[in-house]
C-alpha cells in the first residue's frame, strides 16, 4: 500500500503544479472560463484516483496461472448458446490461453509453478468488445457539460487550449481513469470513435508497451467533420474539402491512430432543430478521400450516421462501419453485403441505443433536454432498432457499442446495451453476447487475437458470479478481469458509480 501511497501523493503533487502554473498562464490568454475548466477537473480527477490509485499498478506481468471448475459460457452458435460446466483455463506466461478443457482432462496437466485458482462454479466468458466508446467524461451530463462548455472563447481559442500542454495533460488523465473503469467493467477491448485530442493515441500506446492498465485499444482521435459540423470544435476536427480530409486522415494515422471516424451526418446532442441528427454533412467525395487515404494503410473508417441517406453515401464512399445507423432500403442492404470500396469488401452496421434511447425514454425533467433533441432522439433510435432488425434479416454484419461519455452512458454500462437491445430491439441474449465478443472481433478484424476463448488466443476473459444466460446483469460487477493475461481482482472495486444514473437507466429495463 504505501507504493500506491506515494503514486498518490505524487499525483496530487503533479495536479496542484498544473493548477498553480500552466493553468494559470492559460486562464490569463483564454479567459478565465479555461482557468475553471482546468482546476476542476484536476480537482475531480485526483478524487477519482484515490478512490482507483491501485489499478494504475496494475502490469502486464503474464504470471501464469490456471483457473478450474469453471462454468465456460459459449455463444459460438447465438442461436444455441450454453455454458459448458466444469472447465478449466490454462493461461501462459506470455498471457495467451495454453490449454482449455475439462477440468478432469486438463488439471492433471497443468504445469508445474503456474498459479491454481478455483473458480468453484464461477462462470467464464470472453472479454467484452465495446466498439464505441468516447474517453473524455464518465457519463454525467454536468461532467461533459464542465469538458464542453468554454464560455465566450472562439473555436479556434478552444482548440487551442485543447491542444495546450495543460488541456492535453488534463484529457490524458481523463481517458486514463475512464478507460481503466471500462477495463474493470469486464471490456478487454475497446474502440475510440472521437475525443479531444490524441489522448486516447497517447494512452493506448502506453497500454501496449504495458506501461498503464488498460483494455486493448483500436484508437481514432478527434472526429474528421465539415466546418462546424458535428463534435465541432470539441471531438471533430474541420475539413472543408476532400484535400482537407485526405491531410486530416494522414496527420492522423502519422500520430498512431489505428482507425478513422467521420462525422457523416449530423446528430442528436447538438441538434438544433427536429432533422438535424440526419442531416448529411460530409460529401461523398470527402468520405471517399478518408476512405481510400485509411485503407492504404490498411485502417477501418467509422461514419457517424443517423440517416437513411446519410448512410448511403458513406457506404457508396467505402466506409467500413456505419455508427448508430438507420433504416436500411435496398440499396443499404447490398451495399452492406458487398461493398467493394471497403477494406475487406463488406460493411458492417454498430448501433448504440445507450444515448438515444435514454434521451427518448426517459422524462426530459431527468434528461434536461430540449424538445428539439427530444424529437432527435426518437427519430434515431427507431432507425438503430429498424436497421437491428434489417440486419439480421440480410445477414449483415452487427457490432456493439455504447456512445459512452454521452450523457447518461457511463463507462460501466456496456451490460445496459445488450440488455436494451434485447429488451427494445427483438434480440436474445446469445445473440448480444455473441456480438459483443466474436462479432466485435470479426468487425475489427481482431478475430485471430480476441473474442473467443481458444488455444493460442489472448487471454481476455471475465468471470462472472451467474450465468449471463440467464440474466444479463450477471455482467454488471464481475468478480474477476483478465486482459492479455493480466488478472483483475476484485474490479467493483475499482468502479466509482453513479447511484442517480444507475437508477435512471433501471427504470427504462
Amino acid at each position: 500500500m504505501g507504493e500506491h501511497t506515494q503514486e498518490l501523493h505524487s499525483f496530487a503533487d503533479l495536479a496542484q503544479q498544473f493548477v498553480t502554473s500552466k493553468a494559470e498562464i492559460f486562464a490569463r490568454t483564454a479567459g478565465a472560463t479555461a482557468r475553471d475548466f482546468i482546476h476542476t477537473n484536476f480537482v475531480h480527477e485526483a478524487h477519482r484516483f484515490a478512490v482507483q490509485a491501485h489499478i494504475a499498478d496494475i502490469k502486464p506481468n503474464h504470471q501464469p496461472f490456471a483457473l478450474t471448475h469453471a462454468n465456460l459460457v459459449d455463444v459460438s452458435d447465438p442461436a444455441h448458446p450454453t455454458a459448458l460446466p466444469d472447465r478449466t483455463i490454462v493461461i501462459s506466461p506470455e498471457g495467451r490461453i495454453q490449454l482449455l478443457g475439462p477440468s478432469a482432462e486438463i488439471d492433471p496437466g497443468i504445469p508445474d509453478g503456474f498459479k491454481v485458482l478455483n473458480a468453484q462454479g464461477r462462470y467464464i466468458l470472453a472479454g467484452l468488445i465495446n466498439a464505441h466508446v468516447h474517453t473524455f467524461a464518465d457519463g454525467r451530463p454536468s461532467t461533459l457539460s464542465s469538458v464542453t462548455s468554454f464560455g465566450s472563447l472562439t473555436h479556434a481559442q478552444i482548440r487551442q487550449l485543447l491542444d495546450s500542454p495543460a488541456g492535453q495533460a488534463v484529457a490524458e488523465r481523463i481517458s486514463r481513469i475512464n478507460i481503466e473503469t471500462m477495463l474493470a467493467s469486464g471490456v478487454t477491448t475497446v474502440r475510440t470513435l472521437g475525443d479531444l485530442t490524441y489522448d486516447d493515441v497517447k494512452l493506448a500506446q502506453r497500454v501496449h508497451r504495458g506501461r498503464a492498465a488498460g483494455p486493448r485499444m483500436l484508437v481514432a482521435g478527434p472526429m474528421i467533420a465539415i466546418p462546424g459540423g458535428h463534435g465541432t470544435p470539441y471531438t471533430s476536427v474541420e475539413c472543408a474539402t476532400p484535400e482537407d480530409v485526405k491531410a486530416a486522415v494522414t496527420t492522423h494515422l502519422d500520430a498512431g491512430c489505428t482507425a478513422i471516424k467521420l462525422a457523416a451526418t449530423g446528430g442528436v446532442t447538438d441538434a438544433k432543430k427536429i432533422g438535424n441528427a440526419g442531416t448529411p454533412q460530409l460529401t461523398v467525395e470527402q468520405i471517399e478521400a478518408a476512405c481510400e487515404t485509411a485503407h492504404e494503410r490498411g485502417v477501418l473508417v467509422a461514419a457517424h450516421c443517423q440517416s437513411t441517406q446519410g448512410m448511403l453515401n458513406a457506404l457508396r464512399a467505402g466506409v467500413d462501419t456505419i455508427e448508430h445507423g438507420a433504416t436500411m432500403n435496398d440499396e443499404a442492404i447490398a451495399l452492406f453485403r458487398h461493398n467493394p470500396k471497403s477494406l475487406h469488401g463488406y460493411s458492417a452496421v454498430d448501433p448504440t441505443l445507450m444515448p438515444a434511447l435514454t434521451l427518448d425514454r426517459l422524462p426530459q425533467s431527468v434528461t434536461g433536454i430540449s424538445d428539439i433533441v427530444k424529437a432527435n432522439s426518437e427519430a434515431v433510435t427507431r432507425g438503430m432498432i429498424d436497421a437491428i432488425h434489417q440486419a439480421h434479416e440480410n445477414n449483415i454484419l452487427l457490432g456493439v457499442g455504447t456512445d459512452s461519455a454521452m450523457p447518461l452512458v457511463t463507462q460501466y454500462s456496456t451490460w445496459h446495451e445488450l440488455d436494451y437491445r434485447v429488451r427494445f430491439a427483438g434480440e436474445t441474449i446469445g445473440q448480444v453476447l455473441n456480438e459483443a465478443t466474436a462479432g466485435n472481433a470479426h468487425m475489427l478484424g481482431l478475430d485471430k487475437e480476441t473474442g473467443t476463448l481458444e488455444v493460442g488466443k489472448s487471454a481476455d476473459f471475465i468471470v462472472l458470479d451467474s450465468n449471463p444466460l440467464d440474466r444479463l446483469s450477471a455482467l454488471d460487477t464481475p468478480a474477476m478481469v483478465v486482459s492479455a493475461g493480466t488478472p483483475i481482482f476484485r474490479p467493483a472495486a475499482l468502479v466509482r458509480r453513479f447511484d442517480d444514473i444507475d437508477a435512471d437507466l433501471n427504470s427504462i429495463i
